[in-house]
Order: C-alpha cells, then structure tokens, then sequence
C-alpha cells in the first residue's frame, strides 16, 4: 500500500525536503518493506539523520537501501534524487569494490565500526570522476533479531580543505624561495621544484624562459624529468603560431590558453600521481607589472579529476603571479646593487673634489688674508680708517670662508680614509677651559648666561688636540646659533673611565622627528629659529667622525622650546687607540680656529653700521623717489648691512631677519619692494614668498629673491617660484641696483594699467568682475557687478565669489567655475539665479561669460567674468510666449468645439436620414395594422360568429408599439439638446433607481444583479439614468434563463484608454462593464448594435423599438467617452461605457 502525504507517517515529521520525498515514497515496492513494517531501530535511524544537519545516511537490509538527509544532498550531488530507495551498491558503483564494501564487510559481518579521515574518493556524481576527501565512520546497526541489519554514517566533506592546504604548501614555498635567490635562472628553477613536491595539482608542469630577442622560448625545467623532446623542445620559435603548447598565441597576447585532448598526443605524458593522464594543460604566461611581454611561459598539465573552474584557475594564476613578483623582486635588487654602486663612485668623486677644491682654494684665501690683516694693523688715524668696517667685515668672512674649506677638506680626508690622528696626553679639563673661555664675552654681550665647568683629573687623557678644538668649538657655534635667551653650560665629568663632554643650551630645541638625522651629512633642520640659517650642514657629522676617531659616542636629547643637550664620551687610557698613533708626551699646540669661529659668531650679532658706509663710485640712478619703501630679508647681519649701503641714500629702507618678521613689517606698511634671501631660519624665503603671492593685498609686491645657488637651474627654479627677479650671489652693486630699478618701474607701469583697468570696467556698461585662483577670489568689480550681486564692495572684493556670495553654492556655480578655470570657456544665457538683495532672496535671469584669464606665460591664473541682468526681457518674452499659448489654447479649444458640433451636425443629419426611413417604414406598419382591423371591424360587424375584442386587441397592440416608438425617438432627440446641466452624479443611487424601475420583471424573471461601488462624477443625471435602464433593460430583456448581470467599475488604466481612439490620453477615465448571462450576438455587430433602428432579432422574438443602445452610445458621446460591446452567441454580452472622471 502508498504512504499518502496528506497522511503523512510520523516518521518524516519535521525531516525537511528529504522527509517529504520519503513519505511519498511507495515503500512497498523496496526491500524495505511498507514503513508500518518497518524495525524499531530502523525507524530511530530515520528519525536520527533527519533531524540532523550533519550529511549522514542509512543503508539497511540485504540490499542496503539507501536512506539519507537533506545535508547528504551535496554529497550525492547529480545523483539526487535518483537514489533515494536503492541499494547502496548502485549508489557508489565506482567506488564499491575498492573503497566501500571492504568496510561495509568489516562492519556488518565482524559487528565492528569504521573510521576514516580525508579519505581520498574519485567520485563519479556530476557526470565527471572528481576529487573528493572524506571523514565518515560506518557504525552497524542491529535489527529486531539483534544481529546487524544496517548502517548508520556520518560524514564531513574534507575535500576543500585538503586542496586549499595542498596548494597553500606550494604558495607559501614559492614565496620563500624569492627570499633568497638573486638571478633569474636560479628562481626558475627553484620554481619548478617546489611544483614537483606538489603532482596532484600539477601532473606535469614546464617552464620556458622567454629570451632577450622575445622570439624565443628556452625550456628551463620540468617537474616529470625525461619528457619526450619532441613534446617539449629545448628551443621554439615563438613567432611561428605553429609552435608547440599554443606558446606563441600566449607570448603575443600575454593571457592564458588552454591545450586541450591531450590524450591524442602522439607521445604519451603518463598518468603522474592520477589514474588518468591529464587531459588539458593550462599555458600561462608569467608577467612583471608594468611590462607589455612575458618573461616566461609556464605549462601546466591539469588534475584529470578537478574541473578547471573559477577557483582552480585562479590558484595558477597566484602561482604565476608568485613568479612574476620573485623576478621582479631580482630586477629591483639587481637595479638597487648598481644604484648603490654608482652612488658609491659619485660619493667617492664627490669626495675627492672637495678636496681638490678645498687644497685650490686654501691658496687664494691666504693671499688676500694676509694684505686684510695687514690693514687691519695700521693705526687707526691713517687714512684707511673710513674704510676699516669695509675691511673688516673682508676680512671676517675671508676667515670664514678659509673656516668652510677646511671643514670640508677635513670631511674629505676621514671619507677618504686619510686622516692620521695624534693622540698625546692632555689635561682635558683646562684645554676645554681654555677653548670654551673664547666664547664668553659674545654669548655675556648677547645677553645670555654662560657658565663653563670642567672637572679636574689626575692623569691626562689621551686626544687629538686639534680634533678636540673642532669638537668642542663646532658644538658651541651650535649652541650659540640656536639660544636667543637664556643660558649654555659647558661641563666636564668623568664616568667610569670615560671622559664626558655635555653642552647645554636653552635654545630652540630641536623637532622630535628630525633628533635621527642630526648627525647626517648635509641635513638642516628647516626652518628654525636660529640667529642665522648659514651653514654647510656637516658641521656635526665632522664632530660625529672626529668623536668616532677617539673610539667614543656623541648623542642629543632636545625638547622642542626649551632646549638641546649634546653629550660626547671618549674613553681614557689607550687601549681604544692604536699605538702608532700616540705620542708620548704632551704637545705644544697654537690654532687660528678659535679666532675664526669668534669672527664668524660675532657676524651674528654686530653687522657694519649703516651710517659709516659710503656708496663710493656707484653712479646716480634714476626711478627711484623718496617715499619709495624697500624691504630688506636676510639671516646675515653683514649681507643686510651691505644692501643698506648700496639702497640708503635713495629709498626709505627697512630690514628683517628671517621670513616671519618680513611678514610682520609687511603688515604694518606695505613696501613698494621686497629684496629676500632665499635660506633663512624660522621662515625661509620661499615659504614667505608663497604667502606673499596668495593674499590679494600683497600679491602684487615685486620681489627679488638673492640666492648662492648659482646655474640656469636655480635661475629657473626661482622664476618658477614665483620671484619677480633672481639675483645669484655674488653680484655686484650696479646689478642690485639696476635690478631694484627695473623692478620698481614695472611695479608702477603695473599699477598704472591695472587703474586703468579698474577705470574701464567701471565704466563699462555691463557688470565685469575678476577672479583670482583655483578658489576664485574676487580681485577686481565694477558698480553693475556690485549692484547684481547685492553686495558693498567691501563685502564682494578680496574674498572667494562663493564665500562671498554662499546662496550660489547649490545652483551650479562652483563647477562652472572650475570648469572655465581648467581652460574652457563658460557660458549661460538667462540662467534663472537667486540672489541676496537686502536679506531677501530674489530670483533674477542673468546671461553671463567665464572667460579663463592668462599671464604672459599663458598659464590660467583666473577668470574674466561679464554679466547682464536680463530679468526684465525674460519675463517680457515668457509673457509674451504666456499669452501665445493661452491663444493657442483658446484656438485648439475653439477648434475642437466646432469639429465637435460638425461630428454632431453630421450624426444628426444622418440619423434624420434614417428617421425619414423609418418615418416612411416604422411607422407605417402599425398604423397600416390599426387600418386593416378598424375596416375589419367595420365590415364584419353584424356577421354571425364576428368577434370585435380580437381585433380591438390587436389595433390596442399596434398603438402601444407605435406610442413606444414615438416615446423613444422623443429620448433620442433630446439628447441633442444641450441645455441639460453637467453637475455630481452619484451613480449608486442612479443603480438604485434603475433596480426600483425593474423591480417586478426583476422579480418575475428572479434576475439578480451585483455592483462593484459606484463613484460619483460629472454628468448630466437624467441621461445617466437612461443609459443604466436601457443596458439592463436589455440584459433583462435578452435572456432565456434567469439573467445574472454584473456591473464592474474601475479606472481605466493607459492601455485601456489607448484602445480607443476618440478618449484624450491625458484623462482619467471610469471604466464600467455592464456583463450579462443573456443570448449574446455575433462580434462581427459589435458596431452595428449602436445605430439607430437596428435590431438582430425580429419583433416577434424580442420586443422593441431598435433605438435603445443608440441612444446609449449617444449618451456616452454626449459626455464625451466612449461605449463598446463584446459578445458571443448564447454566452452572453458585455458592454464597456468609458465616462470621464
């Protein structure tokens, strides 16, 4: 017997998909048996596996019927459902004899359970053997009898994780090899035998190096050695598309291929770790980012048990990717090895230069240091005495500049390795003394505190004299350059052997993240507030090197704001030192060094005074007034002096130490000129020139940038940074001069144009404005723009157009904007915009231009603007074209109006014709009838057997259908009529009396009649009434059994509407659908019914008049819808009335 499923056995309750397959299973006609017959243990496993979510599945009986879950689904995969019910030896065909039914023998004849983990199955269940592994146990399951009847198993799908950890292995390998390889056949190699270690996933693989004339492919390796040569050649021609394993196609295009039916090779691949040879290679080619053409080509053989999917594909892909990013890696190292070497040859150029340069320039320096130092001795009534600042101020820098070259021919000497040290026993504490001591009078004058303490020792320590003067004298320039006030401390201590040095100072500090590179050769800290921003920048990395000389340390810790602390250690004794290189007693030792650190720090503070300088023989100039205001920026004290000289006794001058205080005077009053050094603490001059050029008030000031940097290069450079002019140094007084002048009179013509300009625009009769920047700061706008916009001038005028003007933001100025500024040219035409006027937004129409603005160079550097109020002519012409349409409206309104009458004229005309008709027909008949009886009656009364009633009953019959006629062609004509008013009409109440009218043939014919609810329109009530009664009149009327009549009404949707062809599609229309159980007629009338008289029965059949659906369809028309019918005979009929809404 069936199990039903609407009598579903309790077993499959709640068993999912599987437990609804199984009670409409017919049992019965299994080995099972039907399920009422079912073992108790058997029905428990049942109920176990489908309740679980683990797959598992039940084989019970001498054929094992197979018995399963929804989770087993997956498993069975193209198998399900087929299986359900079967016997598990034709489940698992393919893999019963070797891999199941040992275990099934195991666990039903020995009553013993099996376990197995990531079994490897070739499964056969989506038309193709796959791969998969699987964890499952086989526990028996005894019958009624006690003795093993089944087999109860749980399983889990291992096969995703096995492969994944497969190919992890080999991707990580892969990425390990890269570590330690540095040439490309090593890697190509390697490559192929970390695939070798890998067969499942790669059966076979090859890999063939692409050659430098990429027109040949060499084989490298493959991971099955003793391939046949004519498979894989040594050598291919990869320009030749008959080449082997599709390697030209992969070369050219740079994508992979796939080589397919490899069975069919003439010399067979063999079958590798599988059952099967592949039967499909993948041809990858291997790419280095960026590069248009492989490096190499990999072949691949495919695992005959894994389709080449998404997935699969996209492992090979890693694997390739892995190669291509390990030959990148050889490239960059290998670029990187010959960067490092040839960044080594320039150091090393780079160092023997300098001192090439350093020895050339040692003579020039001494023979103009003497004749200076000569001067300097005469006495001071000579008749040099006007010149001696001059002289001094020479001889200053001279010592300077001797003070740089030997720096630099130092740094040189250690790179080079040439620097032989002397270390002699020295009592450190006083020989420090002594040299700090040349430092106390410049810091006491600078207002600062100093204090030197140096801890005495017994026994000397062993040093470099000179070293330890440039060690110590370096630290405390240092210290001075960056404390402008406060203290610097200099100490001596001994700790555990070693000597320590500290300076300490209360100075600037120094920035947490530059504290690493302080000891780097040529690094300065930008912008800091020192007293100047001279210097080479290896001042600490030759202290670094010289304390490193002495086997010792020198470190800083720096607070930003508070200060620094240089701390240098050296060890006593001599056992850091080589013995070649110590002497045995103490030196006498005599330096120039300590003078000319003084003279350099004393630079800092005490410039040549102004009034003591004479301009000398520099000629008159011209161009320059009284009132004219100069700026001087420079962080050197003689450079600024020296500037004053030549510019005092022409311009009114003021001077600045540093960026920020340039600002600061900037501020105060406007220069007519700024002359700026380009390196200077606290804030350089590029920094300052660029916050100069964005402000609009100081955008115009020319600039002179003065820079040591020589070369077109920087000449360039400084141009390009937006410097009117560029001066390297040295130049000479005539240049300054001359430069200052030209740069001053193109100030003034510039002014003089653009007051120019400012006057045309302000005369011009149309609103102009100008933009400067990205950000479009207002620069220039005359009073139309001003009167447009609603704003002063002060409110319009420096600032951004639309931070000025905000209620743009949001109408699509700000992208206009950015659109012109790019290079094109904007334009709009009576664009409506609202505007702010007096606190109140008003909307105006402006047509306007975005014209991008160029400097010489051609480069974009704002936006011309021009506008027009053109309010008053949009509204004129919307009015204009307002009015226009209205006309246009009336005349359509007029137009149809009397097409409408024309129509009506026309239907009227021909319904006269056929009222001539059935005036002449019609209406004959029964006046003909009343005739023929009345002459009847008169002639045969008084003859025996005369019966009068009958033919009084038949003239009475005539009458009444000549009345009946007559009444309707009354209704019909006042339709035409047009003085019956349009007003609400609820159509319920128009059903409810219609139902009263017929309410005994209603009765008599137990008729029924069902609405949907009625709506109320617009319409003339009366008709609506007529056009109710005649549709169910006739449903009454046309029907042989007891009528049933359905009125339905809805909106007509657009397709309805559509369907008729005299509706206007833009309104709304009620649909109503009049449908009846009556006779029906042939659709080939759906039209014919509405014309006036036509009737498809006799009269006999079917009373009346022939004009009740003329009428109907001449009220629908009346207002303006449309009315249809549909039919079939015997079927009944359905009428569609289509009535505005």
């Amino acid at each position: 017997m069936k199990t039903n499923v609407m009598t579903r056995h309790p077993l499959f309750t709640n068993g999912g998909k599987l437990g609804d397959m199984m009670a409409a299973k017919d049992w019965s006609q299994t080995s099972l048996g039907d399920v009422e017959e079912w073992p108790q243990s058997l029905k428990t496993c049942v109920r176990i596996i489908l309740t679980s979510r683990q797959p598992m599945f039940v084989w019970w009986g001498k054929d094992l019927v197979n018995l399963y879950n929804d989770a087993y689904c997956d498993i069975l995969g193209g198998k399900h459902p087929r299986v359900l019910g079967i016997p598990a030896a034709e489940v698992w065909s393919e893999i019963w004899d070797t891999a199941i039914a040992p275990r099934v023998k195991k666990c039903l004849e020995d009553a013993e359970g099996t376990y197995d983990e990531a079994l490897r199955l070739i499964m056969h269940r989506n038309g193709f053997p796959e791969e998969t592994y699987y964890t499952f146990s086989y526990s028996p399951v005894p019958g009624d009898d006690g003795q093993a009847a089944g087999i109860i198993c749980a399983n889990t799908d291992d096969t995703q994780r096995i492969v994944n950890e497969r190919q992890l292995h080999t991707l990580r390998d892969l990425g390990k090899i890269v570590l330690d390889i540095k040439d490309a056949p090593s890697l190509f190699a390697a490559t192929i035998n970390v695939l070798r270690k890998n067969p499942a996933d790669f059966p076979f693989a090859c890999l063939y190096g692409i050659q430098p004339d990429g027109q040949h492919a060499l084989l490298v390796d493959c991971t099955q050695p003793g391939q046949p040569g004519e498979l894989f050649p040594g050598m291919v021609n990869i320009t030749d598309e008959a080449a082997p394993w599709l390697l030209a196609q992969v070369a050219r295009s740079g994508k992979p291929a796939i080589a397919r039916q490899l069975q069919n090779l003439p010399a067979g691949l063999g079958e590798g770790p599988w059952e099967a040879a592949p039967e499909q290679a993948l041809i990858l080619p291997v790419l280095r980012s960026g590069q248009p053409a492989p490096e190499a080509v990999l072949i691949i053989g495919l695992n005959p048990f894994r389709p080449l999917n998404e997935q699969y594909q996209g492992f090979f892909q890693l694997v390739t990717d892995q190669l291509a990013a390990g030959l990148s890696s050889i490239y960059a190292y290998e670029a990187e090895r010959k960067r490092a070497e040839a960044l080594a040859a320039i150091d090393q150029a780079k160092t023997a230069f300098f001192s090439n340069v350093s020895h050339e320039f040692r003579t020039p320096l001494t023979l103009m240091l003497a004749p200076l130092e000569s001067l300097l001795q005469q006495p001071p009534t000579s008749s040099l005495g006007e010149h001696m600042d001059n002289i001094e101020a020479t001889h200053r820098n001279a010592l300077r500049l001797l003070r740089l070259v030997n720096t630099l021919l130092d740094f040189s000497r250690m790179e080079a390795g040439r620097t032989a040290a002397q270390y002699s026993p020295v009592d450190l504490g006083a020989f420090t003394t002594d040299l700090a001591s040349n430092f106390r009078a410049v810091i006491e004058q600078a207002g600062l505190l100093y204090d030197v303490y140096c801890e005495p020792q017994p026994e000397p320590v062993y040093v470099d004299m000179e070293m330890w003067e440039k060690i110590v004298l370096n630290l405390l320039s240092n210290a001075f350059k960056y404390t402008l006030q406060g203290k610097i401390l200099v100490t001596l201590n001994y700790e555990q052997d070693q000597a320590v040095l500290r300076v300490v100072d209360t100075g600037v500090g120094i920035p947490e993240t530059e504290i690493p590179h302080m000891f780097e050769r040529f690094h300065r800290v930008e912008h800091s507030a020192g007293r100047t921003h001279e210097g080479t920048g290896i001042g600490l990395s030759l202290v670094q090197e010289l304390v490193t000389l002495h086997g010792g340390t020198i470190h800083v810790s720096s607070v930003l704001g508070k200060g620094s602390v240089f701390t240098v250690t050296i060890p006593t004794g001599t056992g850091h030192l080589p013995a070649s290189q110590i002497t045995g007693g103490p030196r006498v030792y005599h330096s120039r060094l300590p003078e000319m650190f003084l003279r350099e720090v004393l630079s800092m503070e005490h410039p040549l005074s102004p009034e003591r300088m004479d301009a000398g023989e520099i000629p008159a100039t011209h161009g320059f007034t009284a009132s004219t205001q100069v700026l001087v920026v420079d962080d050197n004290a003689d450079m600024r002096a020296y500037i004053q000289r030549l510019l005092q006794p022409y311009v009114q001058l003021r001077v600045a130490a540093n960026g920020r205080q340039a600002l600061d005077l900037i501020r105060e009053r406007r220069p007519d000129l700024v002359i700026s050094d380009v390196m200077m603490p606290v804030m350089d001059g590029i920094t300052m020139l660029h916050t100069l050029k964005a402000h609009t008030d100081t955008a115009d000031i020319p600039v002179i940038m003065l820079s040591a940097r020589a070369g077109e290069e920087s000449r360039i450079e400084g141009y390009e940074l937006g410097a009117d002019d560029y001066l390297i140094k040295p130049f000479s007084a005539k240049e300054l001069l001359a430069r200052v002048r030209s740069q001053l009179r193109l100030h003034k013509s510039r002014q003089y144009a653009a007051q120019q300009l400012r006057h045309i625009f302000a005369q011009a009769p149309v609103a102009i404005s100008l933009f400067l920047g990205p950000e479009h700061r207002v620069e220039i706008a005359n009073d139309t723009m001003l009167e447009i916009t609603g704003r002063t001038h002060e409110q319009l005028v420096g600032r951004p157009l639309l931070e000025a003007l905000p209620e743009l933001k949001d109408q699509g100025i700000g992208p206009m904007l950015d659109e012109a500024f790019s290079g094109k040219r904007v334009q709009a035409k009576e664009r409506a915009l609202q505007l702010m006027h007096n606190g109140v937004l008003t909307e105006r129409y402006h047509s306007f231009v975005y014209e991008p603005f160029r400097d010489e160079d051609g480069n974009i550097t704002g936006l011309l603007a021009v506008a027009n109020d053109v309010t008053e002519l949009v509204q004129a012409r919307q009015l204009a074209q307002s009015n226009a349409q209205q006309l246009e409206k009336m005349v359509a309104q007029r137009t149809r109006e009397l097409k409408a009458s024309n129509e009506a004229l026309q239907q009227t005309n021909e319904e006269l014709e056929q009222f001539a008709y059935v005036s002449s027909h019609d209406l004959q008949e029964p006046l003909r009838k009343i005739q023929t009886f009345s002459d009847l009656v008169m002639h045969s009364a008084g003859k025996p057997g005369f019966i009068p009633a009958r033919y009084f009953e038949k003239m009475h019959q005539a009458a009444a259908r000549m009345s009946a006629l007559i009444t309707d062609l009354l209704s019909f004509s006042r339709l035409s009529r047009v003085e019956e008013p349009f007003m609400a009409t609820d159509l319920e109440q128009v059903l409810g009396n219609v139902r009263i009218d017929y309410e005994m043939a209603i009765r008599e014919k137990g008729a029924v009649i069902s609405a949907d609810p009625l709506p109320v329109i617009h319409a003339i009530p009366v008709q609506m009434q007529q056009l109710f009664s005649n549709l169910i009149g006739n449903a009454l009327k046309f029907a042989e059994k007891a009528p049933r009549i359905r009125i339905r009404a809805a909106e007509a949707t657009p397709e309805q509407v559509a369907a008729q062809p005299s509706l206007d599609k833009h309104q709304r229309y009620l649909r109503l659908q009049f449908a009846d159980n009556g006779i029906g007629f042939d659709q080939v009338y759906a039209e014919q019914i509405f014309t006036i008289f036509q009737r498809l029965h006799d009269r006999r059949t079917y009373q009346g008049t022939g004009i009740g659906l003329a009428i109907c369809k001449k009220i629908v028309l009346r207002h303006r819808g449309a009315i249809s019918a549909e039919a079939s005979e015997e079927k009944g009929a359905c009428f569609q009335v289509y009535l505005p809404w």
